[in-house]
């Protein structure tokens, strides 16, 4: 009864229609709730519910309950760019401010809730994503973001320090500091956070007496529920939402009086287009050339932004794209191309991305431009129009499938005018024809509205162009490009005049049905998960060995097999084009697994069989040509230079490689410079031959199926006795190190202050990767020992700790970055803090919050439907049966505070304690971390999560 009377309201303004309810409700009918009176709007659309306050608060609220938690999100629709021209930077100080609030986040992580915070140009994000049952506590603290800000003074220097700091080590990356200086370029009239002025205005706000008056003028402009949306999406009763909701958020102040101030400190709307070309050329010291376009554009309100979106997939989503097939060849121009569609409100902007061979960087920037010529000339391809709205289709999926997104996605709409438009992909694309594409080409995409920039190397070939003198060249030498293109015979450009784009027709089930495992006689194991959230299938065809069989010699061969692969099959007379695969939303990726490797496909579900025929015929057939090799090679090692331009990234392969000394799990999966460039094409054959040939794949399906329906026209191909059902392989790890290496002193490396510490870790498929787990999020995690401890003293920032698993061995690996070259002292009260920890049990309270961290986070990882393909691989691998995902979560609250003890005796003890250990042996003594751990007297109590 109760929902048919909020059926009556849906899409009503309150007032009017509770006025009218209460007058005709006879005695003792059923009155409105109370809750009802704070409503100025509600609308309902099936699981979703759209409700503003009187105050002027925002709400959307889904029900998905496919899993047992619930994301909370306050969008304040206030960034960077609302900051004035005294105080640039405190929107991000008061962000941080708000997340290193220790008794904030302590209480929150007590709630198992996973923080992000994030501030951007246009808005300001806070997101929870906590276990269903801890929603309504949640909210009471996303409520508190709105009231005045309790703001510790004497946190304001430190953090200051570090947000300039994360900045210098963001813009350390070559591609994040071009796209800066590119946005510079493109927008000078735009705020972006450029650093010479973000330092030294950052830097008064640490030196000044006013910046508490700063922060607190910035909330109240801007954090008043007026300009406020909250969103709770996942396995939440609407109605218990909105009770909770007017209950915490219902008393806050009106928005009118700030509605003003917001108004005056938003930044006026730029126009749309530029009206000249516009040129840089900067360099640095990085290895590889990089070229940035950007062509300014409407933003996702404006009619044209899908069209435009459409445009960039054609150009650049896929292997099937027209810049990926113009400029990657063996005889292209570029070792990578990506085209990127980035959105604010009311702007955007289109990029092209390129990564150019050093020696054809004209060559690069020509095609590219040749590219658009061509489509403005002959017109767009009817093929690669339907290929893009396919593949943009299935990412609009993939995009809802965690609780985050989805919750993120609402709130973004929502800012734009309709939240309700998340849900219609379906619709806006079909509406998208080759005439809109056209248009939206020759209206943004013109020579007059680009931004050009090139990154080099300093070492690189010197460049004297103007911006006057390079556009010159560049129409100079388009022309004949676009010709050259016009007497060769490319498909990729044929326009036919009828579409061939079907959505599938699809109605979601949240019903999540438990894995299951079976197998065909003479033929491979299949594990296989049915859900019908999305009309998506992941697939995984898996192998074991690879990357542990490889030496020092060959290390990377299995990473350059897997690409040469790709390449080979889709070049096969018999075989589909990368255009035809793309065109039945399928995207194929390399997965290369320190103990097993192969392909991971995600596929629209109507076309399923089809792909699934296609990877078992690649599989089987596997094969690779010399150009293979020579385009697989050159894809590998860009990968390689773009790891070595990575801080951190390379620290962590210099850390792995001392961990795991001469073991192939202390390589990288690229291999090295020596060893990829060294690779025969009979070596990779032979290497196909001994990996490939002849061997069972383990097959993984999650998603969109109908139980075994889908083999029912494979059961025959499959059953084979001339293919082999492999084991894994086991290759034992040397107990020798490094002889650089100091006898039992910890492993370290470190480089302008960032670090990364190692110990020996768990193997695959043991109880300690759970328990662990549970450590990160007592030591690391927001609100951990280690994590407060060294904020507190101003020693580091940015902890994070992780393990890397497999059959033969693991290790553990801690990282942060120190403050003003106290690496040392970090260091040594990570030390103390792991010593601590051998010593004194944690806190009931705390080791109960670190528990139902680590299963929120083990929830949070099971809804990326590709994450848990690979992870159902390493599971198999490591025999840990089909009901993986149970054992683990059982396993996680059966950990006792005693466990994390002797964990960490196991894995972090000290020389000295390893000595008397040694000399406790000798003398016919039991070690004490040998001894039996005794069971607590009193059980701890278990956190209650479904």
């Amino acid at each position: 009864m109760r929902w048919l009377i909020l059926l009556l309201f849906a899409g009503v303004p309150m007032a009017s229609l509770e006025a009218e309810t209460l007058a005709a409700s006879p005695p003792g009918a059923i009155q409105t709730p109370e809750y009802f009176k704070a409503f100025q709007f509600r609308e309902d659309k099936g699981s979703l519910s759209r409700v503003v306050l009187r105050n002027g608060l925002t709400i959307v609220i889904e029900e998905q309950a496919l899993d047992p938690l619930a994301t909370v999100v306050t969008y304040i629709r206030a960034g960077y760019s609302q900051e004035e021209a005294g105080n640039i930077g405190v929107s991000h100080l008061l962000e941080r401010l708000y997340r290193h609030r220790s008794e904030v986040v302590s209480e929150m992580v007590g709630l198992g809730a996973v923080l992000k915070i994030s501030t951007h140009y246009d808005s300001t994000i806070f997101s929870s994503s906590v276990p269903a049952e801890n929603v309504l506590k949640t909210l009471d603290f996303h409520a508190a973001l709105l009231q005045a800000p309790e703001i510790d003074l004497s946190a304001i220097g430190r953090e200051v320090e570090i947000l300039l700091k994360e900045r210098f080590l963001q813009l350390d990356l070559p591609q994040v500091f071009a796209r800066q200086k590119l946005l510079e370029l493109a927008y000078p009239e735009q705020r972006w956070g450029d650093l010479l002025s973000l330092e030294k205005s950052i830097t008064g706000l640490a030196q000044t007496d006013s910046t508490l008056q700063q922060l607190t003028r910035f909330h109240e402009a801007h954090y008043y529920p007026g300009n406020v949306i909250l969103v709770v999406s996942g396995a939440v009763r609407r109605e218990r939402i909105l009770e909770r909701v007017v209950e915490v958020y219902g008393s806050l102040r009106s928005s009118k009086k700030d509605s003003q101030v917001s108004k005056e400190n938003s930044p006026d709307p730029s126009p749309v287009r530029q009206t000249s070309f516009r040129y840089l050329h900067l360099r640095g010291n990085h290895l590889q050339p990089y070229v940035l376009f950007a062509y300014r554009i409407p933003g996702p309100d404006h009619d044209d932004y899908y069209p435009l979106l459409v445009l960039s997939y054609m150009l650049g989503r896929g292997r099937g794209a027209l810049l990926k097939q113009s400029m990657l060849g063996e005889d292209g121009t570029a070792a990578d191309v990506r085209v990127e569609v980035e959105a604010l409100q009311g702007t955007g902007t289109f990029f092209f991305l390129v990564t150019p061979h050093l020696q054809r960087v004209d060559g690069a920037e020509v095609e590219v431009l040749a590219q658009l010529e061509i489509l403005k000339q002959r017109g767009i391809p009817i093929a690669q129009l339907d290929r893009a709205k396919t593949l943009l289709l299935k990412d609009h999926y993939l995009g809802l499938q965690k609780l985050e997104q989805r919750a993120n996605a609402l709130a973004r709409y929502e800012a734009m005018g309709d939240y309700l438009q998340r849900d219609r992909e379906v619709e806006l694309l079909t509406q998208i024809t080759s005439k809109k594409v056209s248009d939206v080409l020759e209206r943004y995409l013109s020579d007059s509205n680009l931004s050009l920039l090139e990154y080099f190397p300093q070492d690189a070939e010197s460049r004297h162009f103007t911006s006057q003198t390079l556009l010159e060249t560049l129409r100079l030498l388009v022309p004949s490009v676009v010709k050259k293109h016009a007497e060769e015979e490319d498909p990729f450009q044929v326009v036919r005049t009828e579409s061939s784009f079907q959505p599938p027709v699809f109605r979601p089930n949240h019903l999540k049905i438990a894995l299951k495992h079976t197998s065909i006689l003479r033929g491979p194991d299949i594990f296989f998960r049915e859900e019908h959230a999305f009309p998506l299938v992941h697939l995984g065809f898996f192998f074991p060995g690879g990357r542990i069989k490889e030496s020092t010699q060959n290390s990377g061969i299995t990473e350059v097999m897997l690409r040469a692969l790709l390449r080979n099959v889709a070049s096969r007379e018999d075989a589909l084009s990368w255009m035809d695969l793309e065109r039945l939303g399928t995207e194929i990726r390399v997965v290369n697994e320190p103990d097993f490797f192969g392909f991971q496909a995600i596929v629209l579900s109507p076309h399923l069989e089809k792909v699934f025929e296609i990877l078992i015929d690649w599989t089987r057939s596997a094969a690779v040509k010399e150009e293979d090799l020579i385009l697989a090679r050159l894809e590998v090692l860009a990968l390689l230079n773009a790891e070595k331009e990575n801080r951190s990234l390379r620290l962590l392969g210099l850390t792995r490689r001392r961990v795991f000394y001469d073991h192939p799990y202390g390589w990288s999966r690229y291999g090295t410079l020596e060893s990829v460039s060294g690779l025969s094409l009979k070596s990779l054959q032979t290497w196909v031959e001994s990996e490939m040939t002849g061997v069972h794949p383990w097959i993984m399906v999650h998603g969109d199926i109908e139980g075994t329906s889908f083999l029912r026209n494979f059961v025959s191909t499959l059953s084979d006795s001339s293919y082999e059902v492999r084991k894994p392989i086991k290759r034992g790890i040397s107990q020798q190190k490094d002889p650089s290496d100091s006898k039992g002193e910890p492993i370290f490396e470190e480089e302008e202050d960032e670090v990364i510490v190692a110990f020996p870790g768990p193997t695959r498929g043991t109880r300690d990767e759970a328990i662990v787990d549970v450590l990160e999020g007592a030591l690391f995690r927001p609100g951990g020992r280690f994590s407060i401890s060294l904020r507190d003293q101003g020693l580091a920032y940015q902890l994070s700790m992780f393990q890397q698993t497999g059959l033969n061995g693991g290790a553990l690996f801690a990282s942060f970055v120190a403050l003003d070259g106290k690496g040392k002292a970090a260091r040594d009260e990570l030390f103390k803090q792991l010593r601590q920890l051998e010593q004194v049990p944690l806190r009931e309270k705390e080791f109960l919050n670190a528990v139902v961290g680590a299963i929120t986070r083990a929830h949070v990882r099971q809804q990326s439907g590709e994450d848990y393909i690979v992870e159902l691989g390493q599971h198999v691998l490591a025999k840990q049966g089909v009901d993986h995902t149970q054992q683990y979560l059982t396993t996680l609250r059966r950990v006792k505070r005693e466990d994390l003890m002797a964990l960490a005796k196991r894995y972090f003890r000290e020389p000295e304690t390893e000595v008397r250990e040694q000399e406790a042996e000798t003398e016919g003594q039991t070690p004490e971390s040998q001894k039996e751990t005794p069971e607590p007297r009193t059980p701890s109590p278990r956190p209650s999560l479904r």
